[in-house]
Parts: C-alpha cells; sequence; structure tokens
C-alpha cells in the first residue's frame, strides 16, 4: 500500500545521517539555509528541527520568542530537535530527549511539480499545556504531504516555563504567562516569511490542533498578535478557555502573578524583585517541572492568563461576544473522550460524586444532578464519563455556534471504536482520530480495513478543508455546514452519516455555566 510505503518513509527521515547524503536537499529560510532530506520516489521532502527562535536558555528563559540570528553555513535540519521539557507523561509516548533548547519546527512537503502551492497544515500537539512534543512520530506529516499540503509542527514551552506570569518578568516584558503563545505566534511569523521556500502557500494557512492543541488555535483566534497570520481553523476536542486569570488579583478574582509567586516559593524564592527573577532562572529546570506540579496540585491548573499583549480577555468571552477572527472553522470531539482519564480516577461513592458535581458546576449543581442522576456508586461513575464526554461535545457545540455567525463552520463527532480502543476498553479514546488524520493507522497490526478506508475519508475532509475552506469534496459524503438551528454535524465512523442536537440538554447546561463566568 502506498501509504504504508509513506510512513516507512517517515523512519528513514527522522533518522537520516548527519552528514547529508545524496538523497539531501537544501532550502534558504529567511533566516539562512537548512539541509532537509527527500525521497525521489514519492517526492516528500522532510526538514526536522529548523529553527524559529532564539534559544529561550539562561538570561532568556521565560523571554517572550524572537527571532534566531541569522547563520551563513548550511543547518543540518535530518533529526528531530529536543522536546520541550516536561515530566514524562502517562499518555505520550516516544518524547525523546527533552530541554529547554526547544523551540523548533518539522517541515513535511512535496517536491513541487509546477508553481502551484500547496496549502500549509499548522499542527499544535495537545498534552494538557505540559506534556508532548512535535517531534512524535505520531505527528510526522508525511502522508498529510504527499496527500498535498505542506504540514508544519511546532514545538512550543510547555509548563511553568511556558506559562510563568512574575511581577518582575512583566516589568522586564511589559506582560508575562503566555510565554508559550508567544512561540506559536512567532512560529506562524516563521511561517509567513519561509513556507513558500518549502512550497507551501503562506496566503492559505490553516491552524488546526487536538486537546489542548485545540484550546491554543481558539486562543489565536483571539490574539490580535496573530491577526492575518492564517485563514482557517480546526479545533480537535478543544474549547475556548474561559474565566482565564487576569495578570493581577482583580474584582475578587486571584492574578496569574500571584500564581507565579506561589510557585516560586515552592522553589524557596520569595520576593517579586530581579534578584527573585535572577535566582529563578538559575534553577535547574527538572526543579522547575517538580514545583510545577506541586503548584498546580495546591492552587489549581493554570495555563493561559489575560496578560493583555498576546489576550486580553478570556477566549471563551471572545467567543461568546462573537468577537473572534472571522475565519472558516472545523470543530468536533471524540465520543469517549474522557475514558482514558476516568479510568482509575473515578468516584468511589456518593457523597464524592455529589462533591465533584458542585465543584464542576457550582452554581448549576442541582441542575446537573437532575440531568446525571445517579443512585449508586456505579452509577455515579457512569455519570462522570458521560458528563465528561458532554463537556467536550458541549465545547464543540459552543465553539461552532459562535464561529457559525462569522464564517463557514463545520462540526463533527468521531464515533469509531478501533479494535486498539476496544483493547484498551476506551471506546473512542481522547484523540483516536489523531492516528487516522496522521497516517498511522495504515501501519495495521492494531486497526482494520474499515479503520484504513474511515482514514483515508478523515484526510479527504481535513484536506479539502485546507484547501478550499470546506471539507465537501467528490466521493466523500456531504457533511452540512453548520447552524445553531439545526445543530447538525458528521458522524465519522464506519458508516459517515449526519446526526443532530446530541444531548442538547447536557450542552445547555454547560452553556449556563460559561455565560456565568
Amino acid at each position: 500500500m502506498r501509504v504504508l510505503a509513506i510512513v516507512a518513509l517517515a523512519a528513514i527521515l527522522s533518522s537520516a545521517s548527519a552528514d547529508g547524503g545524496k538523497d539531501a536537499i537544501r532550502v534558504d529560510t529567511a533566516n539562512g539555509p537548512v539541509l532537509g532530506r527527500s525521497h525521489a520516489d514519492h517526492g516528500i521532502r522532510a526538514f526536522l528541527g529548523v529553527p524559529y527562535a532564539e534559544p529561550p536558555v539562561g538570561a532568556r528563559r521565560w523571554a517572550p520568542a524572537t527571532r534566531p540570528k541569522p547563520w551563513r553555513e548550511v543547518r543540518n535540519t535530518q533529526r528531530y530537535s529536543l522536546a520541550a521539557v516536561q515530566a514524562q507523561p502517562r499518555s505520550y509516548q516516544n518524547i525523546g530527549e527533552r530541554g529547554e533548547d526547544c523551540l523548533y519546527l518539522n517541515v513535511y512537503s512535496a517536491a513541487r511539480k509546477s508553481d502551484e502551492l500547496a496549502p500549509v497544515f499548522f499542527w499544535i500537539h495537545g498534552g494538557a499545556f505540559v506534556s508532548g512534543t512535535a517531534m512524535s512520530p505520531n505527528y510526522d506529516g508525511s502522508v498529510l504531504a504527499q496527500e498535498g499540503l505542506c504540514v508544519i509542527v511546532p514545538n512550543y514551552r510547555l509548563g511553568a516555563l511556558g506559562f510563568l506570569a512574575h511581577p518582575a518578568l512583566s516589568a522586564e516584558y511589559g506582560a508575562s504567562g503566555n510565554q508559550a503563545l508567544s512561540d506559536l505566534v512567532l512560529a506562524l511569523e516563521w511561517v509567513r516569511d519561509n513556507a513558500r521556500a518549502f512550497g507551501g502557500d503562506p496566503g492559505n494557512v490553516t491552524i488546526a490542533g487536538q486537546s489542548a492543541g485545540g484550546s491554543a488555535v481558539t486562543a489565536l483566534m483571539c490574539s490580535k498578535r496573530a491577526r492575518g497570520l492564517f485563514h482557517k481553523a480546526i479545533v480537535q476536542s478543544g474549547g475556548a478557555a474561559g474565566n482565564l486569570r487576569p495578570l493581577r488579583d482583580r474584582d475578587g478574582r486571584p492574578g496569574a502573578e500571584p500564581y507565579g509567586l506561589a510557585f516560586a516559593e515552592e522553589l524557596g524564592i520569595k520576593g517579586d524583585d530581579d534578584q527573585a527573577l535572577a535566582a529563578l532562572r538559575a534553577v535547574p529546570v527538572q526543579e522547575l517541572v517538580a514545583a510545577w506540579r506541586e503548584t498546580q496540585r495546591k492552587h489549581g491548573r493554570f495555563n493561559l492568563c489575560q496578560d493583555g499583549v498576546f489576550l486580553e480577555q478570556s477566549p471563551g468571552t471572545v467567543f461568546q461576544k462573537g468577537k473572534q477572527f472571522p475565519v472558516p472553522v472545523l470543530v468536533g470531539a471524540t465520543a469517549d473522550e474522557v475514558s482514558m482519564f476516568l479510568m482509575r480516577d473515578g468516584v468511589k461513592d456518593l457523597d464524592e460524586y455529589r462533591a465533584w458535581i458542585e465543584r464542576r458546576f457550582e452554581g448549576e449543581a442541582q441542575a446537573a444532578l437532575a440531568v446525571y442522576s445517579a443512585t449508586t456508586p456505579a452509577e455515579a461513575r457512569t455519570m462522570q464519563v458521560r458528563c465528561g464526554n458532554d463537556g467536550y461535545a458541549a465545547h464543540a457545540r459552543a465553539v461552532a455556534r459562535s464561529a457559525s455567525r462569522m464564517a463557514p463552520t463545520w462540526r463533527y463527532r468521531f464515533t469509531r471504536v478501533s479494535p486498539f480502543g476496544e483493547s484498551l476498553r476506551m471506546g473512542s479514546f481522547h484523540g483516536a482520530e489523531v492516528a487516522y488524520l496522521f497516517g498511522r493507522v495504515e501501519l495495521g497490526e492494531r486497526y482494520h480495513e474499515v479503520d484504513m478506508r474511515l482514514a483515508r475519508r478523515l484526510r479527504a475532509y481535513w484536506i479539502a478543508f485546507c484547501r478550499n475552506g470546506d471539507p465537501n469534496a467528490d466521493g466523500l459524503p456531504a457533511w452540512p455546514g453548520y447552524e445553531a438551528k439545526s445543530d447538525r454535524f458528521l458522524i465519522l465512523d464506519d458508516d459517515i452519516r449526519v446526526g443532530q442536537a446530541w444531548r442538547s440538554a447536557a450542552c445547555d447546561l454547560y452553556d449556563a455555566i460559561w455565560s456565568a463566568e
């Protein structure tokens, strides 16, 4: 099978020798020349670990991303770079070596047969903003490149290194807390300045991501710094984050900088001046990772904030007001999103379940208990899973409703349970569709022919959307555009069909919470 050959090629490209070789290919970027690898039989070119920013190390730890210094000598880009610093995650494999010097991206494109440029597919990896990497084989773009896209996958800073807000940092740079978002904006600027050299069209860029990557997409749709850098958006199992912390305490709401001060105190560093910042920059990086996890345990999860520079308001608020960028949107979720998260962490009894509902729904807790009624611990665990799954579906509906008021929008629900998902007893789990998108199911063993057929169709929808702003194409089942009144969406399964109004009462419940934020 041709796709299998392309997937096998990915391994060759990612392990290419550092001395160039007969398959090496040079491209001149705006910063300097790079040397990647090509494969004449398949026409795929891969450039791995291309720098798009100055290394954020030493005195530049927590600095906003800036363009790399130019170079003259040809830079070898035939191997993956370091992954961003992170703890060893549960749900990711193949993270590889990690380090602070991580602001690199990978480019996959097909050899050009004419002057026609390929649509750019800019993929943002997931991982709850604390794990994951562009350097995973799971995001190898060779198959999508062969089928017509120029695929660009950036690393970005994670955890404490990507999201620390601190008064001394704000004094130094005008704001702090969204370093990861500054990375992604700079990577998009790199696309604008360099995509053409790799055969990609800088005038036709689709930003896409799954999980935290999908939330990053919605954040970029609300960031004035990203204006004009992309033209379409794909949100997979992500939402428009609401009620983000302001930079400082405001109107009774805790700020991002006090959170950063609490993080510093976990490391034994007090104060909000330059000396405190210098001490933070001297801390070994793995100690930062451990302290960030402990701060999150004590004070709650934290990532993006309203810093006034990259985000002036919470994306959830922007979407509710319909003030995000009016670009075509493709958005959806899987059927069993939370199966991997709650498999071991489900509630043990009814009291624990009620407390969980009250934390999740606050003022709407009684309404939630009516929608998710449980009279036994077993029912409570079932309702907890359903409630979590509904949250992802509600996010997809909320994004679709807002986006469709401004631009063409399509919504999907991925429900296929592969033999792999079945063996894990996780169904159509969080991120299940990503293997279909990147051609990983064609590796065989854990998937059937029906999965391979669905993968080809799913990629065809995504590629058509990237090309034309509409996922419909010849030979594919029709995908109706989204409208709030009918709430229609495409069900992606072995039998692709149109669904309507998925669990509206549950989605309405989530809307009530978000509208109160």
